[in-house]
């Protein structure tokens, strides 16, 4: 994405780099959603590895976001990345009480 501004014979150009986001946080976020999938395919008398794994999981996408927040200066507004991140460990923690539901529903 290129924006250029020329007033009274001044250019100056504005060049984002997406790269970045791409390789710290988008490619990140996608193998951590991949991975939270992952416990459902573990035995179902390995609760303690059900459990820790989405946990530990919520607790990096927290990282990420917490590292988004430092990368990105102050906005009025959440930029979408955040909101993005957002929705991964809403989707994390609905794997999590998945698990949850599912393991009350069997022991009943």
């Amino acid at each position: 994405m290129c924006l250029t501004v020329s007033i009274n014979h001044y250019t100056h150009r504005l060049e984002r780099k997406t790269a970045f986001f791409w390789i710290y946080y988008i490619i990140p976020t996608f193998i951590v959603v991949i991975v939270s999938n992952c416990p459902f395919y573990i035995n179902k008398d390995g609760v303690p590895g059900r459990v820790a794994l989405p946990v530990s999981l919520i607790l990096i996408l927290l990282s990420l976001l917490n590292n988004i927040t430092k990368d990105i200066p102050r906005l009025s507004y959440n930029p979408w990345i955040m909101d993005y991140i957002f929705g991964i460990i809403m989707f994390v923690t609905a794997t999590l009480v998945e698990y949850a539901v599912l393991s009350y529903c069997y022991v009943r």
